[in-house]
């Protein structure tokens, strides 16, 4: 058999180790909230930074409560 085969470029794949998370700054107070594998977030103060899941960090930036902390 012919191993050149098997050298191909390897398929990129996501790693596990990626960052799934981002750093937000709340810019008003926020109660508390459950993720789907019922971790608890906050309650959060006008002003506090907090890295979350990215998932909700998303729904929390488009709904004006918070913006991505760029000192992160």
């Amino acid at each position: 058999f012919n191993l050149t085969e098997f050298s191909s470029k390897p398929k990129e794949l996501k790693r596990e180790n990626e960052k799934n998370t981002l750093t937000i700054k709340f810019l008003k107070d926020t109660v508390s909230f459950v993720d789907d594998k019922k971790n608890k977030y906050g309650p959060f103060k006008k002003g506090e930074t907090a890295e979350i899941p990215l998932d909700y960090a998303k729904i929390l930036l488009n709904r004006g409560v918070a913006i991505k902390d760029e000192n992160a």
